[in-house]
């Protein structure tokens, strides 16, 4: 059981930050390319962009949710106390997606919907355009905060942490 624990955890985490780095640095320049802009427009690939992130938000919240399934997992087996560093890390990862995921993204998806709105004003959409920028700015910033924090829940996980390595001591 050890084992397969291990596993589902490691699992997760490379999942994790695999997708995040895929997303941080491969689809989401993609939408601002030059060339995806001449063929599809800021219209179409904010839209498209849009619901990249959303599903990128709920890759998120899924893994975060087996994170702390498998740490609870781990400590109920295992009959060591809560590590308070991987519940806090892990709670702050979660909050950082739940924020994302249920207020900047609708957000962000309401402010593309009112720059390229038909009945929306020459004002409006450049406020609207002002707003997107700034708050693509803040969701880019958590992003990239958020793949710090998985990172070292990977380090962390994969037992590669000196205190993990030279201090535990599993039963098998």
């Amino acid at each position: 059981m050890i084992g397969f624990l291990r596993i589902v955890g490691v699992m997760n985490a490379a999942v994790w930050f695999g997708a995040a780095v895929f997303y941080n640095f491969l689809v989401a320049p993609l939408f601002s390319n030059p060339e995806i802009l001449g063929v599809l427009g800021w219209k179409y690939s904010g839209w498209i962009a849009q619901f990249a992130l959303e599903k990128h938000f709920e890759l998120h919240l899924w893994c975060a949710g087996i994170a702390l399934l498998h740490l609870v997992a781990e400590c109920v087996y295992l009959g060591r106390p809560l590590s308070r560093f991987h519940l806090f890390l892990l709670a702050g990862l979660l909050c950082m997606t739940l924020l994302g995921s249920f207020w900047l993204q609708p957000k962000l998806g309401a402010l593309h919907t009112t720059r390229f709105h038909r009945q929306s004003t020459p004002q409006l959409s450049q406020q609207a355009a002002r707003q997107f920028s700034a708050w693509s700015g803040v969701t880019q910033f958590l992003d990239y905060l958020a793949l710090a924090g998985i990172m070292v829940y990977l380090w962390q996980v994969t037992g590669l942490s000196p205190q993990n390595r030279f201090g535990a001591k599993f039963r098998s």
